[in-house]
């Protein structure tokens, strides 16, 4: 049996142009809503992590100079 990986359910609503827009890919990749909007969340995620450790390293470099 497969292993649920997502445990919890948000509800999202979006225009009709957002949607749109969203549907194009998910037909083009043959993927679900779902899951098209986890990978973008989690990218999302990734790249304010990224950015919050670089902004905390030019904090550091500017207290060493």
């Amino acid at each position: 049996m497969r292993k649920k990986v997502s445990t919890r359910q948000l509800a999202v609503s979006v225009s009709e142009d957002i949607w749109v827009k969203i549907l194009e890919p998910t037909n083009k990749e043959e993927v679900s809503f779902s899951s098209w909007i986890r990978d973008g969340i989690e990218k999302k995620l990734a790249l304010d992590e990224s950015s919050q450790t670089d902004q905390s390293n030019i904090s550091r470099k500017e207290k060493i100079s």
